[in-house]
């Protein structure tokens, strides 16, 4: 294979992959968004998507929206938040691992508490 037509293969592969995952979060309808005073004293359910410990925070993929469409929710965490896993206590650490169900507790932009689910 000469360099033109490897070229002309890794460009057709990477737009299939970025129009299959454009594709995807289109079918989804996948918003993205940062708890705020809107989830004030509310509890957000979903599955983990990723953690960030150095940014007290993670991302929670749910569908609590009144159209049941799925959202990306950034949720922040601190020092007072508690966590449990599989109904024990925990620590951010140990719970908060990507693609378990978690509900969130938000208070003031802040989860107060976590529960996470390996179940």
């Amino acid at each position: 294979m000469n360099t033109r037509t490897a070229t002309t293969a890794l460009v057709s592969l990477a737009l299939l992959v970025g129009s299959t995952a454009l594709a995807a979060n289109s079918a989804m309808n996948l918003t993205t968004r940062v708890a705020d005073d809107a989830d004030a004293k509310k509890v957000l359910t979903g599955v983990i998507q990723s953690v960030s410990p150095s940014n007290n925070t993670f991302v929670l993929v749910t569908t609590e929206t009144p159209e049941d469409n799925a959202e990306r929710v950034t949720i922040r965490v601190n020092d007072k938040t508690q966590y449990t896993l599989d109904g024990e206590d925990s620590t951010m650490e140990e719970a908060l691992k990507a693609n378990r169900e978690a509900k969130a507790r938000v208070e003031d932009n802040i989860a107060t508490q976590v529960n996470v689910s390996t179940l």
